[in-house]
């Protein structure tokens, strides 16, 4: 019986630590809030800092750490550099500048910062996404536009996946 509940115990911590490390979901998270007063867009990424610390190590043989205990002094640039890379933005059919701003962890997750200044109307948006497109084939990313106008607030939101990464909305 003994025996039972240890090998048992184990199998549930094998996999439960294996979850842990390779989630089953491929999945970035974008928020971008219109901001009038300001004319800006302020962009928030969130991304899987394990999934993105592999596809540095895999794709581009960069030996770069994430996390907050240990990250790799290069981590922040190559975060800006891949995702000047592979996120952009056409608005208004103009394309536009996306500042980097920095990033902090929360737990499992990166949380990334940019923004686009000088944006005095939203009224069309061409979201390329394709980050993580190259490392999984089931990697999705939402893009959630929030625009508040005359005191209302409109949401929009698209998804990209690997054989389409270009999505275009209208306002």
């Amino acid at each position: 019986m003994l025996y039972r509940f240890c090998l048992l115990s184990l199998i549930i911590l094998f996999f439960s630590s294996f979850s842990v490390l390779f989630h089953p979901i491929h999945l970035c998270l974008t928020e971008i809030h219109f901001n009038e007063k300001n004319h800006s867009l302020e962009i928030t990424h969130r991304i899987f800092w394990d999934d993105l610390e592999r596809l540095f190590q895999d794709k581009y043989n960069a030996n770069v750490k994430l996390g907050e205990d240990y990250e790799t002094p290069d981590a922040e640039k190559f975060i800006s550099d891949y995702l000047q890379k592979n996120f952009k933005l056409k608005i208004n059919q103009k394309e536009v500048k996306i500042n980097y701003l920095g990033r902090e962890y929360e737990r499992e997750t990166l949380l990334v910062y940019m923004e686009v200044l000088k944006i005095k109307k939203l009224n069309t948006a061409q979201v390329t996404h394709s980050v993580m497109h190259q490392f999984f084939a089931d990697q999705k990313n939402i893009t959630n536009f929030t625009i508040r106008r005359d005191n209302e607030k409109e949401k929009k939101g698209c998804i990209t996946i690997p054989n389409q990464p270009i999505v275009k909305l209208e306002f």
